[in-house]
């Protein structure tokens, strides 16, 4: 029985095979590198790792909206916001790596830490999060260079995705950039199809 539900999972999964996201093996023994940013809308992360010819392996990735109160705030209480969050959602990585982990940001959020945490306990308990962690490096990267995370912050605001085939609204969300003869050419593979490309 093939219903709406079946051919959206089957469209999604697809699509999914044209994103060409692989999932990395977190090495304890190498360096890390965290990666955060805020939008008005969203706070996103990217913790991962580099191969000796350079190739980045994501280990983990998230993004997640504000609470409209966040909306409101300055973008440094924001920034402050999204690198709590993803200290929070990397901690057991933090702590179970042997080498450096590099938090890459353009450390107006830690500034924004550092005067605030006399006054707020939010910004305090932060503040000893990241001071716990001997491992933790700060590495200064203006804005424009977290691209990795800026794309994901932004998927929320203005997106449409232009696609024939149904996808579920849930899904529809993600938009990453990919190369649209290989998108054509796996939407119109059938099941066998699909597994020996993926193969």
């Amino acid at each position: 029985y093939w219903d709406q539900g079946c051919s959206e999972a089957w469209s999604e999964l697809k699509l999914l095979a044209c994103l060409q996201l692989r999932s990395a093996i977190f090495n304890p023994d190498e360096p890390s590198f965290l990666c955060c940013d805020a939008s008005k809308v969203a706070a996103a992360y990217s913790f991962f790792q580099i191969d000796p010819d350079g190739t980045i392996r994501d280990i983990q990735t998230n993004s997640q909206l504000l609470s409209p109160a966040e909306f409101r705030k300055p973008s440094v209480a924001r920034e402050a916001s999204a690198l709590g969050y993803s200290l929070k959602q990397c901690e057991h990585l933090i702590l179970a790596s042997k080498a450096s982990v590099t938090i890459l940001s353009d450390c107006s959020a830690l500034q924004y830490i550092s005067r605030q945490k006399s006054h707020h306990s939010k910004y305090f308990e932060l503040a000893i999060g990241i001071a716990k962690h001997k491992n933790l490096e700060v590495l200064y990267l203006p804005g424009k260079f977290l691209f990795r995370v800026d794309a994901a912050t932004r998927q929320f605001q203005q997106v449409f995705l232009k696609n024939p085939n149904k996808l579920s609204e849930k899904f529809s969300r993600l938009v990453y950039p990919m190369d649209p003869n290989l998108k054509n050419k796996i939407m119109k593979l059938n099941n066998e199809e699909l597994i020996q490309f993926m193969m």
